[in-house]
């Protein structure tokens, strides 16, 4: 179950014009668009809404496997 407030939160993050600009491409299947410079929390919260707007695989690309493991780790925790 998502809480209100946190469905309301990942609305307005949806919304907010950085993520916009790599949305809206992604969603009319044009190119390919590249994030960088987020912490490992801002990704895990980031890559679902735009692999949602892509409607698609999404491709990450990490520095190492210690940084793969703990974004992985990111991502369980986020989807449970």
């Amino acid at each position: 179950m998502i809480l209100p407030f946190v469905r309301d939160l990942f609305a307005e993050l949806e919304r907010s014009v950085p993520l916009e600009k790599i949305r809206q491409p992604l969603a009319v299947g044009i190119g390919r668009r590249r994030v960088s410079g987020l912490t490992a929390t801002a990704r895990a919260i980031c890559l679902p809404l735009l692999a949602r707007a892509a409607k698609a695989p999404v491709f990450v690309v990490v520095a190492d496997n210690a940084a793969a493991e703990s974004f992985q780790l990111l991502a369980q925790e986020a989807c449970d």
